[in-house]
């Protein structure tokens, strides 16, 4: 069995959705379409999306050998065993099935809520669960490094709570400006998509432009 095949058995182990997969240039780790989602990985390289809308959170772990303080990455093993890949540089991908918490809020919710962003950034690497996405096993670099599968693990099911516990536990984790009635992840990335979407028809629609600056004239002045 292939790493690729490999990560999508667990995902599908874990009952977590697999219309998340997205090309990736090949010979990079670079994706410049996050839109097409694939229900199995695409052929030559290729990413792992993550959903604000789902339980899938991916744990990137790349600078630890030099960091001052291993009180966050002491926390982070307490967690259990499960799927890791290893990155082509040498990090760590561990990826977790994390559940709502008893009043039904997603990962993305609660992490928002205790640090400010869905999307925490710990010295030792990168939380990601909402947007952003880590190079699949089986996709390879152009200078011949590689993605694999490090550790063959069902995926770990955790609490929300239980993660952020280990990522609290890191004195030094960047806290962003904590709004204390966060947005609904659903809706924030809705509204991220339509601000982009806009903004880029602002710049290609000269017609669509004016009228945002409040010109009619195209309309024969008709504000309706």
């Amino acid at each position: 069995m292939s790493d690729r095949q490999i990560v999508h058995k667990r995902l599908r182990g874990a009952s977590l959705a697999t219309d998340r997969y997205i090309d990736v240039e090949n010979g990079s780790k670079r994706s410049y379409d996050h839109d097409t989602k694939y229900m199995d990985p695409p052929t030559g390289n290729y990413g792992i999306y993550a959903k604000a809308t789902d339980g899938l959170v991916l744990v990137d772990i790349d600078d630890y050998e030099e960091l001052d303080d291993a009180t966050g990455l002491a926390a982070l093993s307490e967690l259990p065993p499960t799927l890791e890949q290893e990155s082509a540089h040498g990090g760590t991908h561990k990826l977790y099935r994390v559940g709502a918490t008893d009043d039904g809020k997603l990962p993305a919710a609660v992490l928002a809520a205790v640090f400010g962003t869905m999307n925490p950034n710990p010295p030792w690497g990168e939380v990601r669960v909402a947007n952003p996405y880590t190079v699949g096993a089986g996709s390879e670099l152009d200078d011949g490094c590689a993605y694999t599968v490090q550790a063959d693990r069902e995926i770990a099911a955790i609490g929300a709570d239980d993660l952020v516990d280990v990522l609290a536990a890191d004195p030094n984790i960047e806290r962003d400006d904590i709004d204390p009635d966060p947005p609904d992840p659903d809706e924030s990335v809705v509204l991220e998509d339509v601000d982009d979407r806009l903004e880029f028809a602002l710049e290609h629609d000269d017609k669509l432009e004016r009228l945002w600056r409040g010109d009619y004239s195209d309309y024969g002045g008709d504000r309706s």
